[in-house]
């Protein structure tokens, strides 16, 4: 089926990466922050940065609108009612729903909760048409680091912490670890959407504060006290937020980086997302572990701070 998928602004090249690597799109392209793509679909509840999801009706330019609105079989997508919303453009949304009321064999318009939500999108100089399929109203911010039992500021927002799971690419019961879990941030993500994941940090206090947060939400997954340059075990992907203690020093960053780099390679199997404080310089230590990035983001915190999220694999991938 073809979709279309209105993505958030706030980082625009992110949003479109997640569903890219998530519902392994091939043929897509972009207008504005509109991804039109061909899909199988399962997963796209799953998303983070994308607002909403429509099925694909037409396409035309914007000239066309009106007799591309006429020839539309109507009838073949509309259910027990409908409305018809525009973006993008100042029109008359009541003569444009005209067209979908005469096609259709019982009418019946639903501003408020329609069953049949139709929606034009004005993009560089074309018009997209779909039918809303999907809202995303994943209550995040509810999870942030600061509602949660145990707190620990640099978690990652938990919408953040949904999208990088999602730029690995994993589904059904491949399986995933973050070896510097905190509190939690990430787990408590992947938990949510059931996936098979695993946790470990090295400092058994901040386990245990993980193993709370992760009930507090009624979740359980496996967490473990050991040390990411030493895990011997394979997953399929890694997620990470690297820790960047504002008393470490830049030596003893880079040193610890280059230790869990060159263990990531020996126990990632498919894909590992990283991600760095802008103070180190991440290219030179990946490329010494011998690592290739395949994409890269940069994510603004505060004026001190922007994060480097890597999605990494081995050469030749």
């Amino acid at each position: 089926m073809k979709y279309l998928f209105v993505l958030s602004k706030q980082n625009l090249k992110l949003s479109e990466q997640e569903a890219i690597n998530l519902l392994e799109l091939k043929k897509h392209k972009l207008a504005d922050n509109l991804l039109v793509a061909e899909a199988k679909g399962e997963f796209y509840t799953r998303l983070a940065y994308t607002k909403k999801v429509l099925q694909y009706l037409f396409d035309c330019p914007v000239k066309q609108l009106e007799k591309s609105m006429q020839d539309f079989e109507w009838e073949s997508v509309y259910e027990k009612n409908f409305a018809l919303r525009v973006y993008g453009a100042v029109l008359d949304e009541a003569d444009l729903a005209g067209y979908i009321w005469n096609n259709v064999k019982k009418p019946k318009v639903n501003l408020k909760k329609p069953k049949t939500r139709i929606e034009l999108h004005f993009m560089n100089k074309k018009v997209y048409c779909g039918k809303v399929l999907w809202n995303n109203e994943e209550k995040f911010d509810e999870r942030r680091a600061h509602l949660r039992p145990e707190l620990l500021p640099t978690s990652l927002h938990p919408r953040l912490a949904r999208c990088v799971i999602n730029l690995t690419g994993i589904k059904g019961n491949e399986t995933l670890l973050d070896l510097f879990c905190g509190t939690g941030g990430i787990l408590i993500e992947a938990a949510i959407i059931g996936l098979n994941a695993s946790g470990s940090d090295i400092n058994p206090d901040i386990t245990g504060k993980c193993q709370e947060n992760l009930k507090s939400f009624k979740l359980k997954l496996n967490i473990k006290t050991q040390d990411a340059t030493k895990i011997k075990q394979k997953f399929d992907y890694i997620v990470t937020d690297l820790p960047y203690g504002k008393n470490t020093g830049k030596m003893e960053l880079e040193r610890l980086y280059t230790a869990f780099l060159s263990n990531l390679k020996k126990i990632m199997k498919k894909r590992a997302v990283v991600i760095f404080p802008d103070s180190i310089n991440y290219e030179k230590l990946i490329k010494k572990a011998k690592l290739k990035i395949e994409h890269e983001f940069s994510y603004y915190i505060h004026k001190s701070m922007t994060k480097k999220i890597t999605l990494l694999c081995h050469p030749g991938n």
